[in-house]
């Protein structure tokens, strides 16, 4: 079964899956729902430890191989048995036709968000509010991990932004304390 076939049967059988993509040595896995899709992208409800857990998006085209075998298969059975399933499911629009609509649907949301570059050489972990948004890139106000907003904006390119993650407890729970720098 090809790629696209996958990701629509897991959207219209509420599956949870495993998403596998590389980009250097490194395999990278997302495991969660895959709420949506577009030509280029899908929404993925994050799955965690039997914690519904935020949104990523992803590309489609980094995607290698989804999963839903016997492992996917009896971790959503007991999913189901505790009342995930019926948690599962987003209450807001998130535009999915290009990197421009998807970050004015997080922006209009109120979201913050991560931005991850995980290509070879580009190991960037971007979190916080969405400042600006261009036709090729986004600039977000980082903040560290002490809470401290940048005054400076970091400026991204779609190019470069392999997974964007919004509405996650980490980024939520950060955002409420954030501060300036005095």
């Amino acid at each position: 079964m090809n790629i696209l076939k996958k990701i629509s049967t897991a959207i219209e059988e509420k599956r949870l899956v495993k998403i596998y993509r590389h980009y250097t040595d490194e395999e990278l896995i997302n495991t969660g729902f895959i709420l949506d899709s577009s030509n280029d992208f899908i929404l993925i409800q994050n799955e965690s430890d039997f914690l519904l857990d935020g949104y990523s998006v992803i590309k489609i085209g980094d995607i290698e191989k989804i999963r839903y075998g016997k492992f996917e298969k009896y971790f959503q059975m007991m999913l189901e048995k505790e009342g995930f399933i019926k948690k599962v499911g987003i209450d807001y629009r998130i535009d999915l036709n290009n990197f421009l609509t998807i970050l004015n649907s997080i922006k209009l949301s109120k979201l913050y968000l991560i931005a991850e570059c995980q290509k070879e050489d580009d190991g960037r972990f971007i979190i916080g509010p969405i400042e600006e948004i261009n036709k090729k890139s986004v600039k977000i106000r980082y903040f560290d991990a002490t809470g401290i907003l940048k005054k400076k904006m970091t400026n991204i390119k779609y190019k470069d932004i392999t997974t964007i993650q919004f509405d996650t407890r980490y980024i939520n729970y950060f955002s409420k304390y954030l501060r300036k720098k005095k």
